[in-house]
């Protein structure tokens, strides 16, 4: 949880000395903070309750409101600590406000909302005043939606103003990224504000009612449908176009909040809506946050609160969860974007992070190797987010898949390296690995002895002992770094030198086992998936067989010097 409110108390109380609504925040023992009323709420979809309005103390402005739903007071004041745990700064800080009835009872609480430091105004009112011209006094509706209607009220001069605004201002990523989380979408010109700081135009968030609400485990950046027009807010994510949205900026911040643990914000959240918010608020908000009714099924009384808050902390906590990775496949998807906009300008499969440094569409699909894997066996989409890119999908799908199987069999192929701590004891431990002094063979140098080709794959049908003892001490590893690196380790030639000095003995037997008597075991039946895999095998088979003759002559020139013997 954001620090703001954690260790304070707000609540109401009406002053009859100045005649005036005021809520006194308990700052410590000794400290407080009046807040006097000033205006009404002014604009905004819903109502601000009795005692709402814009209030302020001697060092700050808040506006204090009450939904008539006890259960959007909650969800905008947990949208505003989960949003506030990443990016407080462009966040606005919430906080509840006890009021009690005449008889001191505590009613349902309000919450108040801080102004910014500097607020310049919402963005809309902004792209217009920043401008020398006088706004319109309520936002632009249909923003976005490229029909005739728009035309017709004048909304597309308003969308060409808030584009120059957010083309010149820092803060977009920051602003709307942890909403998409939440899923408030309610995220229209209205509900995100400018403010200066150090001279700069900052784009902040503001009014998170519509956060909270049917939580999916996937965030549905674009949909239509789960936001339809009359059934609360609609999809106010897409009316800004894609260019601030497909950028590297965007991307890290998808990352930053995806990777974020939201444990103890959760935790310390909740604390607060259940010192605030009756039985039957928080068991309304459970009902708005989408938890299953049966689960929700418990008496009605105050005795049972806690057991109903631990019931909507742990599926909030697993649904977030499962929202972090669906926005971590939309980072993924995003960098895949930049990758192919690059890619047909500069032939390069990469693209700049943040910070100028090149990230190659290779280090993307390691970076999210769950979600590219998925979509190499067939259970996850290969989704494109800019319109250009998917135009031409059937090409660069291509593209991008080649580069998956290339990408991720490389990753199997170094799974185990030598940096497997058993592969380093079975290599220091057996003579045939033993360093040697500089070798001259066939014209090379070799000081160190490369270690052979594990067997073990590919002869699963050869069950001869005193071949498993040789497959045993033998690394996985020089799959790759001799087979598909043949230009710097040659590995025939490495496995000859080897074999050259060393004895050769398993389980105390010479063997003239002809192992190519089956060349069925050196086969793959396994469709080729990955492209230029078949060139890739039959280099693989090539040495193996070479590996083998090399094992066979060794072993019948060693038998026949017994022999002689």
């Amino acid at each position: 949880m954001a620090k703001d409110q954690k260790h304070t108390d707000t609540s109401y109380r009406y002053n009859p000395e100045t005649k005036n609504k005021e809520f006194i925040t308990r700052i410590s023992a000794t400290e407080t903070e009046v807040w006097q009323y000033k205006e009404g709420k002014g604009g905004g979809a819903n109502e601000a309750g009795e005692l709402g309005g814009v209030y302020k103390s001697p060092a700050r402005t808040a506006l204090f409101k009450q939904d008539p739903n006890p259960a959007k007071n909650i969800a905008e004041f947990l949208a505003s600590q989960m949003h506030r745990s990443t990016h407080p700064e462009h966040q606005a800080e919430v906080f509840f406000a006890k009021v009690t009835d005449k008889a001191g009872k505590p009613t349902y609480p309000y919450i108040a909302s801080i102004f910014f430091n500097n607020y310049q105004g919402d963005l809309f009112k902004y792209a217009y005043t920043s401008k020398g011209l006088i706004p319109p006094e309520d936002r632009p509706k249909f923003m976005g939606t490229g029909n005739l209607v728009t035309a017709a009220l004048g909304i597309e001069n308003t969308a060409t103003l808030i584009n120059e605004v957010l083309s010149s201002s820092t803060g977009f990523a920051e602003s709307v990224v942890p909403r998409l989380l939440t899923n408030d979408m309610d995220m229209h010109s209205g509900n995100l504000g400018v403010a200066i700081k150090n001279g700069q135009e900052e784009i902040v968030s503001i009014d998170f009612g519509g956060a909270n609400a049917s939580l999916e485990e996937k965030i549905h950046p674009h949909s239509h449908t789960r936001h339809m027009p009359g059934l609360g807010p609609t999809n106010h994510f897409r009316e800004y176009g894609r260019k601030y949205k497909i950028t590297p900026a965007f991307a890290a911040e998808c990352d930053k909040v995806a990777k974020h643990d939201y444990t103890g914000t959760i935790d310390d959240a909740f604390e607060k809506i259940v010192e605030y918010n009756n039985f039957k608020a928080i068991k309304a908000f459970g009902k708005l946050l989408g938890v299953p009714t049966k689960q929700l099924r418990i008496p009605d009384n105050e005795v049972n609160k806690e057991k109903l808050v631990g019931i909507i902390k742990e599926h909030y906590k697993v649904i977030i969860k499962a929202r972090q990775e669906d926005l971590s496949k939309f980072s993924a998807q995003i960098k895949t974007d930049l990758c192919l906009k690059n890619y047909k300008e500069t032939g390069e499969l990469s693209y700049k992070d943040t910070e100028g440094k090149v990230i190659t569409l290779e280090q993307v699909i390691k970076e999210h190797k769950g979600y590219f894997k998925a979509i190499s066996e067939g259970n996850e989409k290969l989704k494109f987010r800019d319109n250009d890119n998917s135009k031409n999908y059937k090409a660069l799908k291509e593209t991008v898949l080649s580069t998956i199987e290339k990408t991720l069999a490389e990753e199997k192929l170094n799974e185990n390296s030598l940096d497997n701590p058993f592969y380093k004891e079975s290599y220091k431990s057996n003579p045939l690995y033993e360093s040697k002094p500089a070798t001259s063979f066939k014209g090379a140098k070799i000081n160190d002895i490369q270690p052979p080709i594990q067997l073990v794959n590919f002869y699963p049908v050869l069950k001869d002992p005193r071949l498993e003892a040789l497959a045993n001490i033998i690394s996985k590893s020089s799959r790759s770094s001799c087979l598909l690196n043949n230009t710097e380790h040659n590995a025939k030639e490495n496995l000859q030198g080897a074999l050259s000095t060393s004895p050769v003995v398993i389980k105390g037997h010479l063997t003239t086992t002809d192992l190519t008597s089956t060349p069925k075991a050196f086969e793959n039946n396994q469709p080729a998936k990955i492209e230029g895999l078949k060139d890739i095998r039959s280099k693989l088979v090539k040495n193996i067989k070479n590996f083998v003759e090399t094992i066979k002559e060794k072993f019948m020139s060693t038998n026949n010097d017994l022999k002689g013997r």
